[in-house]
């Protein structure tokens, strides 16, 4: 598990921390997501086998503003209002598991049906 103590953020002293997380996850298909204190983005791989640790395509799955739906009613994944928001988090998730040793993956955009 990659991470970094909570003792210096309990103390008060530090002072560049992120207000975001990063979470894996494995049950019907390899995802990864990242939450901020608006977001929440995932993404994932339904053809994924059980042993891969990681993947080098993913597709997008949701996108939610946790402030307008806290309780994730309204996925926004593949609309186009939101792109910009999807694009900078997908940015942002892709640093975050290059940053623990996965490969870069490709994204697909999420279509969305109206």
């Amino acid at each position: 598990m990659d991470g970094r103590s909570l003792l210096g953020l309990a103390q008060g002293k530090e002072k560049d921390w992120r207000n975001e997380v990063m979470v894996q996850r494995r049950e019907e298909a390899l995802q990864r997501a990242i939450r901020t204190e608006r977001w929440k983005y995932c993404i994932f791989n339904p053809d994924s086998k059980l042993a891969e640790p990681h993947s080098t395509e993913y597709t997008e799955r949701y996108l939610y503003d946790l402030y307008a739906d806290p309780h994730e009613h309204v996925n926004l994944a593949g609309r186009a209002a939101y792109r910009k928001i999807a694009d900078e988090l997908r940015d942002r998730l892709i640093e975050r598991m290059a940053g623990i040793g996965e490969p870069r993956p490709r994204v697909t955009a999420a279509r969305f049906y109206a």
